[in-house]
């Protein structure tokens, strides 16, 4: 089962329902019905990279990234092999464009469930070296706990498999989710789970001598104002990181919908964690996930319900929400766009384009299988593309990038020639 971040009561986790996963609240089914359908054309056109197979991976949940010359790398949560209860254990994956918008797949690691981990569920990062760095969120009813891996291109093109860290499941964390890099190599994280709590953790891996790294918690996370089940982190030109977490907030856990926090370092050594925003679960919204900046420092994000709370069987459809700071040190929220379902539910992530327009995905909403979206600076919202639930895939989820030319990149949980899900191309 991909745990991933929690989902708010009243939405479905539609790829976890479909494979038969019993889910861990009691949901309420959204269904198409209550949707408002829209007919309308869209400017925008998609181009399908890849639909996976079970056999070579599926369920590409994290994004994907670019090296320098134009080939595309990720992760899928599960396939490559039948390891792991017959679902396979997840592979990290190229894809390399070969001309006329064909691209070939090519699985470039296959987790075994062992040492090295299982379901990668982190985004990849580099390193200026060409690197790759990733996570696995384990399976903790098998006692793994998730691991922090690199791999190293090889001349002949394959790639050498290195263990970065294995968590312990207690006090260091369990199920890494997320990981950045900064400018000297040194990477950082968060655990969705374990710590002090079992609320989740913030951690940094820094290299040493002789190839090892070292782990500092940067912050254990005590399920209560200072929020649960924390998720992506953004690091400023400072050196302070920024992230959500799922739960907690305005109660303790399993209470509350969750909040933003940041974590600057201490003079003398040490993190000090700062919560910027406490959501309510009502018209500022609740359950937040993906972090930007925009030029300004402000931050942006989305959150998973709330808004017009009228919608979606009163829980709200979510929305896109602003931060900024004030001249007293703190943070206030704007609303910058309320989902109505017709035109989004459950938005799943943003992006600045290099022109300052905010583009995004919602997981759901619109014809029903979730749609990219475009919002200009007052907040109205522009649909690009509806997607189908056919080979252009269905339920966009998982970061977002931009090529050069302005062309959005990512993956969706379903659709495909497998229901498997796909890495997409969208030319706004």
């Amino acid at each position: 089962m991909r745990r991933g971040k929690p989902l708010p009561i009243g939405f479905r986790n539609w790829g976890l329902v479909k494979a038969g996963v019993s889910l861990p609240f009691n949901f309420l089914i959204l269904t198409v019905g209550t949707l408002i359908l829209a007919a309308a054309s869209y400017a925008g056109t998609e181009n399908t990279l890849h639909g996976f197979q079970p056999s070579t991976g599926y369920a590409p949940t994290s994004g994907v990234i670019f090296d320098g010359a134009g080939n595309l790398y990720g992760t899928a949560y599960y396939g490559g092999s039948t390891a792991c209860e017959g679902v396979g254990c997840g592979v990290v994956f190229k894809l390399t464009p070969v001309g006329g918008g064909a691209w070939t797949y090519t699985e470039i690691y296959t987790f075994t469930g062992g040492a090295d981990g299982s379901h990668p569920e982190s985004s990849l990062v580099f390193d200026a070296a060409g690197n790759l760095y990733g996570a696995t969120g384990g399976e903790y009813f098998r006692g793994e706990f998730g691991t922090v891996f690199k791999l190293s291109p090889n001349s002949d093109g394959s790639w050498s498999f290195i263990l970065i860290h294995a968590f312990g499941g207690g006090i260091d964390g369990m199920e890494p989710y997320s990981l950045i890099i900064d400018e000297a190599g040194d990477l950082y994280g968060t655990t969705l789970r374990g710590g002090a709590s079992n609320a989740g953790t913030a951690f940094s891996l820094t290299p040493t001598s002789g190839g090892n790294w070292k782990e500092i918690l940067l912050h254990t996370f005590t399920g209560c104002m200072d929020g649960a089940y924390p998720t992506g982190l953004l690091l400023d030109s400072s050196g302070s990181l920024y992230g959500t977490t799922q739960l907690g907030g305005t109660a303790c856990y399993p209470g509350g919908v969750g909040g933003v926090f940041k974590l600057t370092t201490r003079t003398g050594g040490g993190w000090q964690a700062t919560v910027l925003h406490r959501f309510s679960g009502g018209a500022d919204g609740g359950y937040p996930g993906s972090l930007t900046f925009n030029s300004a420092g402000d931050l942006y994000g989305v959150a998973s319900t709330g808004g017009n709370i009228s919608n979606c069987q009163n829980y709200g459809c979510g929305l896109v929400f602003r931060l900024t700071q004030g001249s007293n040190g703190g943070w206030n929220e704007s609303i910058l766009h309320k989902f109505n379902g017709g035109n989004g539910l459950n938005p799943e992530a943003i992006i600045f384009n290099s022109s300052g327009t905010l583009y995004g995905t919602t997981k759901s909403g619109g014809s029903g299988f979730g749609l990219v979206f475009s919002l200009n600076p007052n907040g109205t919202e522009n649909i690009i593309y509806q997607f189908g639930e056919g080979s252009d895939g269905g339920g966009p989820v998982g970061p977002l990038i931009f090529d050069q030319a302005g062309n959005l990149y990512g993956g969706t949980e379903q659709g495909g020639p497998s229901d498997s899900g796909v890495v997409y191309e969208v030319t706004p």
